[in-house]
């Protein structure tokens, strides 16, 4: 439906009111049409929600029995389990994930590696540099990529400066949110590869 004012004026997308009959038929077209894609998206986005609630309360149900038969107190824990059915050809995955996040100390590591690329540059040593830089590189959004800061600890390097660094990041990492995910899965047969049943709960 269109969005209109005590007039019964349409509403443009700079909040101005047109008039009902000053308006092209084609916009009311695509606007009817719109609202009626827009609605039946987010009526099965409510309804996906909820079945993903009923999941995972049956879940955490399920487990929940097994505590009580194995004589295991109630664990806080909701996730990290995979459930499958008798001939394992089903399975409903719950898992959790922590959302890592860096603070200020992010960036002294930063100046710490870049002393040590102005040195490691003079030795010829390109390779080691190009993964580096490429580790901070930013995105549109001006973010870095988390994942590849925290495979730099990985490397070996015995540099003084550049272990400052890395005990800089390690200190710097902090668990901003914890996040459950739901997959369910399905094969054929049990030499079957599994595929996801691809409701994309994870992103409700």
């Amino acid at each position: 439906m269109p969005l209109k004012d005590e007039q019964g004026n349409w509403l443009n997308r700079n909040g101005r009111p047109i008039p009902e009959a000053n308006i092209d038929p084609i916009a009311k077209r695509r606007d009817e049409a719109v609202s009626r894609m827009v609605a039946k998206a987010l009526k099965l986005e409510a309804e996906m929600k909820k079945v993903k609630e009923e999941i995972l309360a049956e879940v955490m149900q399920y487990i929940g029995h097994l505590q009580k038969l194995n004589g295991i107190k109630k664990q806080a824990t909701k996730g990290n389990y995979t459930l499958s059915d008798y001939a394992n050809l089903q399975q409903v995955q719950v898992s959790m994930s922590n959302v890592i996040e860096f603070d200020e100390r992010l960036n002294l590591a930063k100046t710490l590696i870049d002393k040590c690329l102005i040195k490691w540059t003079k030795r010829g040593n390109q390779n080691v540099r190009a993964i580096i830089t490429d580790a901070f590189d930013v995105d549109k959004k001006g973010n870095v990529n988390k994942m590849r800061i925290i495979g730099l600890l990985a490397l070996q390097i015995s540099d003084k400066e550049w272990k400052q660094a890395m005990e800089l990041i390690r200190s710097s990492m902090q668990v901003s949110d914890t996040r459950q995910y739901l997959n369910i899965r399905t094969r054929k047969n049990v030499i079957n590869k599994w595929e996801f049943v691809n409701l994309n709960f994870s992103s409700l």
